[in-house]
């Protein structure tokens, strides 16, 4: 700040940084302090004099002697007085005349060299000094009564008083129409009654405003204050969602879908702000009342209800991002059950993403039997049977459980354990067994479970071989006749790769005990597969039976192959 004395004052201007200065050197136009004038000068002007000198401006008063400068106050030096301005004000805040037959007259006022907040005051005789006792007390009611709020808050040395600032500004702001900053300002004023300010803006008809004050208190209440920060928060997305519809409404420009955009972000972060609170079934129901179903889905994201996020994508049919969701959902520890439970709808619009994402290593642990229901439909098209067939048979591969081969190793190792209690004499034999036994219990119910796998695969297989016959006759009967004989060459060779699969997925189940080879039987004959037919009667041992069916069909090597497969010479 730069004083410079004058003639008839003090000049005050505030001088800007060279460095941020862009050609202008003060900030503002610089204000005058006047000299103070003595009271008997004063005194005399209003009763001596003439009625022309009375009309006649007054002298300017003398200039000081000296001057010196406080933090809120100017100090001058006259020849008979010393007096203090305020530099906030430019008013007379003290005076007092000096008694110069005792003190001799003053000749000046001065800092302290050393640094210290003292002025010295002296005079021909003495040297006297002079203490500045609490001066910015009042300094923030001098600023309030300028409208310098800013300023006022700053020199506020209790909370009530930045109280009434605050409120004083916001006042004006809201007098002044700038209803959004006034807002902000009454959210900072506690001290101002809620229903009060509510009122106003209400009264006004600006939601904008009304909506920004409730956002500010909601940031501004405690934590543990719950049921205020509840009835805040639900009040303030209503308000949102009303202005956004009006601003739907009201959008044409480019202006004002960026203004849209805005408040949709703005309800972005309300919504996060929200997340924690009691009352998402209320914020549910207002955000699916005003047809805000985006952020519906968001919001449901931000609390984790990621049932409700799939349930939103499920009901509008976008079966990709539901799956991609649940893929997410996968990477942050959750979704099997989600898996399950959407799996017929989700299998069923897109079966290769769907199962791809159960092939993926963090749905590991979904249980195939919870989805063996909604990817097993014989009658489903070529894609869909294509897509169960890669699960059931990732399913085979990638979860011993279920095939009981844990259950076997477990039977083996306790039934090993079993014999060598009895060698050793031990006194544990009956409890051996019966763990024994009831291992066996569990694999019996093992090979329930992994049968239905299996059988399911069979069947699946199967219907790939009748679907290929049946594709290529379609195909055949729309053919001209000049290409009948290469679609049945093609039909033929279509069939005999799908029977190549099913015999290969059985040749690799002969061991296991799971595997219900009477059922595999009824389907390959229904189906009319004779080279899969042989196989099972081999599995069964029934090789008179399988050379029959070998020779029924013609094969006289197949025939041949499954004769040399008795123990028994006789046999063969």
């Amino acid at each position: 700040v730069l004083f410079w004395l004058t003639g008839v004052g003090v000049l005050v201007a505030t001088v800007k940084n060279p460095i941020e200065a862009d050609g202008n050197v003060l900030e503002s136009p610089p204000g005058l302090i006047p000299f103070p004038r003595s009271a008997k000068a004063q005194q005399q002007t209003r009763i001596g004099g003439s009625l022309v000198a009375s009309l006649l401006p007054a002298p300017p008063p003398p200039a000081p002697l000296s001057m010196a400068l406080t933090r809120y106050h100017v100090i001058f030096v006259f020849e008979d007085r010393w007096a203090a301005v305020s530099r906030v004000t430019h008013e007379i805040v003290q005076q007092q005349e000096w008694a110069t037959a005792s003190y001799g007259g003053l000749r000046g006022i001065t800092r302290d060299v050393h640094g210290e907040e003292k002025l010295w005051l002296f005079s021909e005789k003495h040297l006297f000094e002079l203490t500045a006792d609490s001066e910015d007390r009042n300094v923030w009611t001098l600023l309030l009564r300028l409208e310098q709020f800013d300023d006022a808050l700053v020199a506020c040395k209790r909370a009530p008083q930045a109280q009434r600032v605050l409120a004083a500004h916001a006042d004006w702001l809201f007098r002044n129409g700038v209803l959004v900053d006034s807002a902000r300002k009454f959210a900072e004023a506690s001290s101002v009654p809620f229903e009060h300010v509510a009122l106003r803006f209400l009264g006004v008809e600006n939601k904008a405003a009304l909506l920004e004050y409730f956002r500010c208190r909601l940031q501004m209440v405690k934590p543990d204050d719950k049921v205020t920060r509840a009835l805040l928060g639900v009040w303030a997305v209503e308000i949102s969602l009303a202005h956004l519809n009006e601003l739907r409404l009201r959008t044409k420009t480019a202006n004002d879908r960026a203004a849209l955009d805005s408040e949709r972000a703005k309800l972005h972060d309300l919504l996060k702000d929200c997340k924690d609170l009691d009352v998402h079934a209320t914020v549910y129901h207002l955000l699916q009342s005003h047809g805000w179903l985006q952020e519906l889905a968001l919001f449901a994201e931000a609390r984790r209800d990621y049932t409700t996020v799939i349930l939103h994508h499920v009901s509008r049919r976008d079966s990709v991002s539901a799956i991609r969701k649940l893929s997410d959902f996968s990477v942050a520890g959750a979704g099997e059950d989600l898996v399950c439970r959407f799996a017929p709808v989700l299998f069923g619009a897109e079966p290769q993403a769907f199962t791809s994402l159960l092939l993926r290593p963090q749905l590991g642990g979904v249980d195939p039997l919870s989805v063996l229901p909604a990817v097993y439909s014989p009658r489903l098209p070529a894609a869909h049977r294509r897509e169960a067939v890669r699960y059931l048979d990732y399913a085979v591969r990638n979860h011993p459980e279920l095939m009981g081969q844990l259950a076997e190793d477990m039977a083996e190792s306790e039934t090993a354990s079993a014999g060598k209690a009895l060698k050793t004499g031990s006194l544990n034999v009956d409890s051996t067994l019966a763990e024994v036994a009831e291992t066996s219990q569990q694999s019996s119910g093992g090979w329930a479970s992994g049968t239905a796998v299996l059988n399911a695969l069979t069947v699946l297989y199967a219907r790939d071989c009748n679907g290929s016959n049946i594709a290529s006759e379609e195909t055949a009967a729309v053919a001209p006749m000049e290409n009948a004989g290469s679609g049945d060459d093609g039909a033929a060779q279509g069939a005999l790769e799908a029977e190549d699969c099913l015999i290969r997925f059985l040749a690799s189940q002969d061991a296991n005990r799971l595997l219900d080879p009477h059922f595999v039987l009824r389907i390959c004959g229904e189906s009319g597969l004779a080279r899969a037919t042989v196989h099972v009667y081999g599995i069964l041992g029934l090789h008179e039976e399988a050379v029959e069916v070998a020779l029924r069909r013609g094969d006289v090597a197949l025939a041949k192959h499954n004769a040399c497969k008795p123990a028994e010479k006789r046999l063969r």
